[in-house]
């Protein structure tokens, strides 16, 4: 005999992305009584949406869409900054939450634990962004926010994956705390108003994983770049379209290290005497 009982729905982020293709022409949504899971956001870019929840598995408040327990943020739809929206007792803040929104500025507060991949993806409003508390920085979490000018991050931070500024083509300047380990392939693709980059010495090395897109390429306003300690996996594909790039600064005894490594840039290395300046050529 057949079990026909309607299964329990997880609807993924997929949907998402076809949303955002058709412009989000979609404005009234009813989420269903077996729907158990969204699997991050999928209404990215849609500030005028009207809900209907029958399920019991969400609660929409104050222009966001969240779990029952409110530990997870789906989904937000709301205008310019975050100021209406109920960060209290949210843990997780889930893939393409804020993406394509018109979101200004975002604090986030040190109880919220994790923030997923693409979060902020596509925010060409966002300009201003305090991070607490979180631990790493999600892969292309704000990658193609044009306007982004500022970012706090805290010194929880240990990691920085693939993508989390690319494309950011306004930021000048990206402070690191000392507790950031490791940074992940094309962290700075495409960002074309840098003009220098400081890595602090706690950072040991790159991890390209299956990518060769390089961490620094296309920063076409690169000029210096100073590393505070060695980094093994540095390529010369990481300098890709850096055409402005005139000094890569390394500690002393540092310059042999990276000959077979950087290709053409080794040219460009100098080394830091003890007292911090460089070294002639």
């Amino acid at each position: 005999m057949h079990n026909c009982k309607s299964p329990r729905i997880a609807i993924t982020a997929l949907w998402g992305l076809y949303i955002l293709k058709s412009k989000c022409q979609r404005q009234d949504i009813n989420l269903p009584p077996r729907l158990t899971s969204l699997d991050g956001n999928p209404f990215p870019g849609c500030t005028d949406v009207r809900i209907k929840i029958d399920s019991d598995a969400f609660i929409h408040l104050n222009s966001a869409l969240y779990s029952f327990d409110k530990k997870v943020q789906s989904s937000f739809f709301g205008n310019k900054d975050c100021s209406s929206i109920v960060f209290d007792g949210v843990e997780h803040i889930d893939r393409y939450c804020f993406s394509r929104s018109n979101v200004e500025i975002v604090a986030i507060p040190n109880h919220i634990c994790s923030i997923k991949d693409y979060a902020f993806y596509g925010c060409n409003n966002l300009k201003e962004v305090s991070l607490n508390g979180i631990m790493e920085i999600s892969n292309h979490i704000f990658d193609s926010c044009k306007a982004l000018i500022r970012v706090s991050i805290p010194s929880s931070v240990k990691i920085i994956k693939e993508g989390a500024f690319a494309d950011c083509c306004s930021i000048k300047h990206i402070a690191f705390p000392n507790s950031v380990e490791t940074i992940e392939d094309a962290v700075f693709y495409g960002c074309s108003a840098i003009s220098s980059i400081e890595l602090p010495d706690s950072i040991h090395d790159i991890s390209h994983g299956d990518s060769e897109t390089g961490v620094f390429a296309f920063c076409k306003n690169l000029s210096v770049v100073t590393l505070n300690s060695f980094l093994p996996s540095l390529r010369e594909f990481d300098f890709k379209c850096c055409e402005n790039l005139s000094r890569i600064i390394v500690p002393k005894g540092d310059k042999l290290k990276y000959k077979t490594r950087v290709g053409k840039y080794y040219s460009l290395i100098v080394e830091k005497n003890e007292r911090g300046d460089d070294l002639p050529f």
